[in-house]
């Protein structure tokens, strides 16, 4: 896990240019149209989940970078899972979120609610967690608490690929 809490935004920025970030000018318009939609729901900093192939989530997450809390800490599959210390706020980026093991699940879970919502969650996924949700290979709960919103921007049109979470 990686802490980038000195303030700087250029820092935590550094780790965006990633090898998987799209080019493409419809992949960038895509994503634009994400962030416009996040901004009229007047919603930028509750829990996010972004769906869609690399590119693509990296696009939406460039976009949203100017409006996450520092200090922002990250983690990717493989890497142990570190959270923030449950006073501080900022933001935690999980990326490929359904790769994340049982254990560092029941972890994150716990941490959510003990948190009381001051860190925002912006997670990313290539693929759709819910079928994993159904098949138990993830928790339902912790599915719920970071699928406050969900952008999808695989779908043609993202700001009608945008929902809330049903009330549950």
């Amino acid at each position: 896990m990686e802490n980038r809490s000195n303030g700087s935004t250029e820092v935590a920025r550094a780790p965006l240019s990633h090898a998987y970030e799209s080019r493409s000018l419809e992949d960038w318009r895509r994503a634009r149209a994400a962030y416009l939609s996040l901004q009229l729901l007047r919603m930028p900093r509750v829990n996010v989940l972004l769906i869609g192939i690399d590119g693509m989530v990296w696009n939406v997450l460039r976009t949203l970078l100017p409006d996450l809390r520092e200090p922002i800490t990250s983690w990717c599959p493989g890497e142990r899972l570190v959270l923030p210390r449950e006073e501080r706020t900022g933001t935690l980026i999980l990326h490929d979120v359904g790769a994340m093991a049982p254990r560092d699940q029941l972890q994150l879970l716990g941490w959510l609610q003990s948190t009381a919502r001051r860190t925002q969650v912006v997670s990313m996924t290539s693929v759709p967690l819910l079928p994993r949700v159904r098949c138990g290979a993830f928790l339902d709960a912790l599915f719920y608490r970071l699928n406050i919103v969900s952008v999808d921007v695989t779908a043609p049109e993202t700001a009608s690929s945008m929902s809330e979470r049903p009330n549950v």
